[in-house]
């Protein structure tokens, strides 16, 4: 479901961006691989796009403790799906000359998950090679605002100079349909020993 996620949310954004355009203007790839003196092609297909990044991925502690049968029951049912959150940066990779081109571009991305702050089936019927048009889900984008010190670990990490770029954090909610909790007996008796 994360591949597919994003490669959803890819697609929406490219489209929204610049429907005219012939090729992509938001690729999904890894921003630590950029090298501008790279001969790579793959590595050149991020040269002036916008580079989605998968930088963490958090399990949600509010919904941990979903009703459920677990994994290892007897029955062999399965358990509730896991919802997570998906930490997303979206980096600006233009050349220096075109510094104002990727803020324009910033100011863009950001009013596109202000307007669009929820993904859903009926909202957002996921493209081929995407999300399973079968599977219901949820994705709601929050901004994460990162200050200096949190900005530096990160471009610390991924190992290149800071770039004009805003991160997301993207509850994904997939719901599996039909599945509910099996019945479970009130609790009749507390027997205490001492």
């Amino acid at each position: 479901m994360i591949q597919g996620a994003l490669k959803l949310i890819r697609y929406e954004l490219d489209t929204w961006l610049d429907s005219n355009s012939a090729t992509d203007q938001v690729v999904l790839m890894n921003i630590s691989q950029w090298d501008p003196a790279s001969s790579d092609n793959s590595i050149l297909e991020m040269k002036n796009k916008v580079v989605m990044t998968l930088v963490n991925i958090a399990e949600e502690a509010a919904m941990k403790n979903q009703p459920g049968s677990s994994p290892y029951s007897p029955s062999g049912q399965s358990g509730p799906s896991v919802p997570l959150n998906l930490f997303v940066l979206f980096v600006f990779n233009r050349d220096a000359s075109q510094y104002d081109q990727a803020l324009r571009q910033l100011g863009k991305v950001i009013r596109f998950f202000r307007e669009k702050p929820v993904f859903t089936q009926v909202n957002t019927p996921p493209p081929p090679n995407t999300i399973d048009p079968n599977e219901p889900f949820k994705m709601i984008f929050e901004m994460v605002n990162l200050d200096f010190e949190a900005q530096n670990h990160l471009w610390g990490m991924l190992g290149g100079k800071q770039m004009p770029s805003v991160m997301y954090k993207i509850r994904l909610i997939e719901i599996k349909p039909g599945q509910q909790a099996p019945p479970v007996p009130p609790v009749g008796q507390v027997q205490i020993q001492s």
